[in-house]
């Protein structure tokens, strides 16, 4: 007779299980952690993984759909608050550097060439927050919003890349890294009169 089976995981709850393995592998391994660490760290074979994942794609996937549902609901409180955009735009880079800081090898994991792109990445969860508040903020002005996305983008890459460079050689302490790019993206928001304009948008 054969082994009897015992009660079946749920297949949600186990994948999450699975991913939070990979999330602790990627943090001793760092962003280029194999697929063999990563079923190491979870205590399964390589095909769960692929099971469950597909591939390591899969897994970046999963992690980024995680991670950006995390930072929008962090970022959402910062760019709904009565404050001027500047503000605004200030805590809403002090948030996303906070979660570089705490996580450098996780973020460089989702910013892998293996991370989805469209509506599944991290940029258009956050791209699409910015984009609403500065819209807002734009029309609050008088000025033209229809530059929004743009701008949104220009804001986030040049975010994003700066975070990604800061975590590898932490130059100068969070708190002025946030101040000084504020300082650098304001400006050009500020010639609009829209960087002062009370929220929430």
């Amino acid at each position: 007779m054969g082994r009897p089976k015992g009660p079946r995981r749920d297949p949600i709850e186990r994948r999450d299980e699975l991913l939070d393995a990979c999330v602790r592998a990627i943090r001793t391994h760092g962003p280029d952690v194999s697929m063999a660490e990563l079923a190491a760290e979870a205590g399964v074979t390589r095909p769960i993984l692929y099971d469950h994942f597909g591939d390591r794609s899969g897994i970046a996937t999963a992690l980024v759909q995680r991670y950006a549902a995390d930072l929008g609901t962090a970022l959402a409180p910062v760019v709904e608050r009565a404050a001027p955009f500047r503000d605004l735009l200030r805590d809403g880079i002090d948030v996303f550097c906070r979660f570089v800081d705490n996580e450098p090898a996780l973020w460089r994991f989702l910013q892998s060439d293996s991370s989805p792109s469209g509506e599944a990445s991290i940029e258009f969860v956050v791209g699409r927050l910015v984009t609403d508040a500065l819209g807002g903020a734009l029309r609050r002005a008088g000025a033209d919003d229809a530059i929004a996305p743009v701008w949104s983008a220009a804001i986030l890459g040049a975010v994003f890349l700066a975070a990604e460079t800061w975590s590898t050689t932490r130059g100068v302490p969070r708190r002025v890294l946030v101040e000084r790019l504020t300082a650098l993206l304001v400006d050009g928001i500020a010639a609009t009169g829209a960087a002062d304009v009370p929220g929430p948008f």
